[in-house]
């Protein structure tokens, strides 16, 4: 390794650990949303049904941690978004630095975090769990399988995805205001116009289904290399574009 190599990762790696001690508010705001998401999956988000003959009666709740999941994932683009600001891309140059160790160490950053994120998750749906057998008058409660690794890395990736959309979202309004309707314009206007024109059903939550509806864990990993690569080109690129504070 070069030098050159070499003083590179160090200013990467000092800025990173600065970033992780400094976004402190970006943790307090993960819990709170995520508390918020749990007190709400105390009712019952899965659906039940109940009966009763001959004087016995039962009712069966279906109770889920996805909500858990859909508020980090929400969390996950916000947090994105608002690393991309000035307020926050100007602390870099408190130290040595230029825009691209800047723009990676903040992309390494947003990974640590996604990553904290997705294991706090399902760390709260475990908490979930626990709330239901204290809390609700139950006989009997039916917990689902243990997450594999499998599904600990996919939640992983999930949320980083939600990430890097959201910092692409974030640096391409940072480089040109007109992002801010162009971006809206493209998520909403072309899956409308391609199901007008071309007559198939095209929806933004199609989108989603590209990875929810994947079985094989190895062509989810295909699809998120597939976008996810891209986007931390994009955003290597739109950083270098973004203007150096005087």
């Amino acid at each position: 390794m070069s030098i050159a190599k070499a003083e590179f990762w160090s200013i990467v790696m000092k800025q990173l650990r600065y970033k992780l001690k400094a976004y402190r508010g970006i943790y307090t705001s993960m819990i709170i949303v995520q508390v918020v998401a749990l007190l709400l999956s105390l009712g019952s988000t899965g659906g039940s049904v109940g009966s009763s003959s001959m004087g016995y009666s039962f009712e069966v709740n279906g109770y889920s941690g996805n909500l858990i999941l859909v508020f980090t994932m929400i969390w996950s683009f916000m947090t994105a978004i608002v690393i991309t600001t000035k307020a926050y891309r100007y602390s870099d140059f408190l130290m040595v630095s230029n825009r691209l160790t800047s723009q990676v160490s903040s992309l390494l950053c947003l990974l640590i975090i996604s990553i904290i994120g997705a294991l706090t998750a399902i760390g709260a749906d475990y908490l979930l769990r626990d709330l239901l057998i204290l809390f609700r008058d139950a006989a009997f409660i039916f917990e689902g399988a243990a997450p594999t690794i499998q599904g600990i890395l996919g939640t992983c990736m999930y949320l980083i995805l939600f990430a890097l959309s959201g910092y692409t979202c974030g640096m391409l309004v940072q480089m040109n205001k007109l992002f801010l309707f162009i971006i809206p314009a493209i998520v909403i206007g072309v899956p409308m116009t391609t199901s007008f024109m071309l007559g198939v059903r095209f929806l933004t939550e199609d989108l989603f289904l590209f990875f929810l509806d994947e079985t094989s864990f190895s062509l989810f990993v295909g699809k998120f290399l597939l976008v996810s690569l891209p986007l931390f080109a994009v955003n290597l690129i739109t950083g270098n574009r973004l203007e150096v504070k005087s």
